[in-house]
């Protein structure tokens, strides 16, 4: 799915907007698997992270975890909350170096 096409493309400024929205209406249309491998592919973090879209990547998760908790839903949020934990530890140095990402 979603996951296997961002490591298939090369990511244009353009398409980086793209990218700082999908989360967020994957969220808003309740497409809780995409958005859940959405944010838990490392390739997806450092896209964002790339383009200096640390802060609503950290917006994405919050609100994840959120509409998890109001839909009742419990699979996938554990797995959420690990990325954002790993995210929010780590953002400083991947900005510093996103290729760090998968190490």
């Amino acid at each position: 799915g979603a996951q296997r096409w961002l490591y298939k493309r090369v990511i244009t400024d353009e398409q980086a907007r793209g990218l700082s929205e999908v989360a967020y209406h994957a969220i808003k249309a309740r497409m809780m698997e995409e958005m859940r491998e959405l944010l838990c592919s490392l390739r997806f973090i450092e896209i964002r992270i790339m383009f200096a879209q640390l802060a609503e990547l950290l917006e994405d998760y919050r609100l994840a975890l959120q509409a998890f908790e109001v839909l009742g839903i419990t699979d996938g949020y554990h797995q959420v909350s690990e990325f954002y934990a790993f995210v929010r530890r780590n953002g400083y140095n991947l900005c510093l170096r996103p290729s760090n990402t998968f190490q």
